[in-house]
């Protein structure tokens, strides 16, 4: 059925009152998680890495003989997932703050409604 002429057709995507709330609170979630995972990314990089950097030998290991461990050189990659989970932390906090927690009309709506009774 075709809409009527009188009803305004919205160019985009709007959320409800509740999709709105359900959306920045996903997001809000999803987020933190993100950033408890860089944090723990992070941590794992300056503890496990960080502190050995420059005590490599030529094949890319370090013997700590006080705790009998092997670091490798290669565990500087753990810098890789800390950026990343950054990186989406930021992407999602800022998606949620273009969806404002409530509608630019919702204010007026109810202004407009009584002033026209």
């Amino acid at each position: 059925m075709p809409s009527s002429e009188s009803e305004p057709q919205s160019s985009g995507f709007y959320f409800t009152s509740l999709e709105r709330i359900i959306f920045r609170s996903v997001v809000l979630v999803i987020g933190l998680i993100s950033l408890l995972a860089s944090l723990f990314s992070w941590m794992s990089f300056f503890v496990f890495y960080w502190p050995y950097r420059n005590q490599f030998n030529e094949m890319g290991r370090y013997f700590n003989s006080d705790d009998g461990i092997v670091y490798h050189d290669q565990s500087a990659v753990m810098i890789l997932p800390a950026v990343f989970f950054l990186g989406i932390t930021l992407l999602l906090f800022w998606l949620r703050s273009l969806v404002s927690p409530r509608a630019k009309n919702e204010i007026v709506k109810p202004i407009l409604d009584a002033e026209s009774e």
